[in-house]
């Protein structure tokens, strides 16, 4: 008994102290196994935190972006900031989310199982696609709503052109301002070049209306009705115009008929005055023989009645209708009017037909009693 207790110490002392340090080592080992283990295991589920929390983002912009559609009750000009604030967060935090899922994926993958390692691929390959799908959604919606807001503005700035062509034309389309025939045979031609423009932008106005058509799927109803209504003040204002310049050419052309009528009546007129005048100059400056007193006396008296019924009948339907003319002149050009026909032009040149012809007839008068 004593031998076998004392053979038993001796292999104790011999083999303990190594077995006590394998048996160290192998508690070493499993502690460090099982601390890799749970640091993994955190990691892991840090890693399915991120990815969950990456695919809240996703979610989150998605929601914002639904607010974008028709009904949202915001303007197309509204709802492209919106979407260029949703892209903007999306090219600038995407790109570092989706590459921190990769890292710590392509970290993780090396220290797990190859089931672990497929679960974690096939969550980030799908993490990927979804970032590629809402990228293009976001990318389309932004195009979208561009090119809507491009369309609208171009169909405002385009009908307010229009509009203020519109404008302009009325203003200017004041048809008999002057009392002689050119500057309204000018003005008649101006005008129905314009009505060839209207006409034209009839082609433009039914455009106007074809594009609104094209984008009005987006826009929302306050947005729609406004450009349609202004449209069809537009189609009201442009059929105004339209009639005001028919009505104006048709005044133009009776307008022409009076000027016509009434440069006729100057042209005979001066012709009138002019070979009566030139009678009477004749009186004066051609040699007079005794027998021929009496006549030239009876003829400068025939004169003084053409005169006199001149004044009474012809020139006075001549100050009526310049008259009548004065009234469809602007003021500047009824003053001429009246300074041509009563004052410096036509007064003037009968009051020296008047002289003339008193002066002459005082000779005569003189040289009768005398050769009497």
């Amino acid at each position: 008994m004593e031998v076998e207790v004392h053979e038993s110490g001796l292999v104790l002392s011999k083999y303990l102290p190594d077995l006590e340090n394998k048996l160290q080592l192998v508690a070493n080992s499993a502690s460090f196994i099982l601390d890799v283990r749970l640091r993994m295991q955190a990691r892991v589920s840090d890693y399915k935190t991120l990815v969950s929390n990456t695919q809240s983002w996703l979610d989150s912009l998605l929601l914002k972006m639904e607010g974008l559609e028709k009904g949202g009750c915001i303007s197309c000009k509204q709802k492209v900031d919106k979407i260029c604030s949703i892209s903007q967060e999306f090219n600038t935090d995407g790109d570092n989310k989706l590459s921190n899922v990769r890292d710590t994926a392509n970290d993780i993958i090396k220290g797990i199982s190859n089931v672990d390692t497929q679960m974690i691929e096939d969550q980030l390959k799908g993490l990927e696609r979804r970032f590629s799908e809402v990228k293009k959604r976001i990318v389309r919606k932004k195009s979208c709503l561009e090119t809507v807001k491009t369309g609208l503005e171009d169909f405002y700035k385009d009908l307010n052109s229009y509009v203020e062509d519109l404008k302009q034309k009325s203003m200017n389309c004041n048809a008999l301002q002057d009392y002689e025939v050119s500057p309204i045979e000018i003005e008649m031609t101006k005008l129905k070049g314009w009505l060839k423009e209207m006409d034209a932008k009839k082609t433009t106005l039914n455009s106007l209306d074809r594009r609104l058509a094209t984008i009005q799927s987006e826009l929302e109803v306050e947005e729609l009705q406004k450009a349609q209504g202004e449209l069809a003040d537009m189609s009201k204002q442009y059929a105004s115009v339209c009639d005001g310049l028919k009505s104006n050419i048709s005044l133009l052309n009776k307008g022409l008929v009076a000027r016509k009528q009434f440069a006729d009546e100057v042209e005979n007129v001066r012709n009138w005055v002019k070979r009566v005048s030139n009678e009477l100059s004749e009186s004066t400056t051609a040699p007079l023989a005794s027998s021929d007193v009496n006549r030239k006396l009876n003829h400068l008296k025939e004169c003084e009645k053409l005169v006199e019924d001149f004044n009474n009948s012809t020139f006075r339907e001549l100050k009526k209708d310049a008259t009548n003319l004065e009234l469809e002149c602007s003021p500047e050009k009824a003053q001429s009017l009246r300074d041509f026909v009563i004052g410096k032009t036509f007064k003037a040149f009968i009051n020296v037909f008047y002289k003339q012809w008193i002066l002459i007839l005082g000779y005569f008068n003189r040289f009768g009693a005398g050769f009497a």
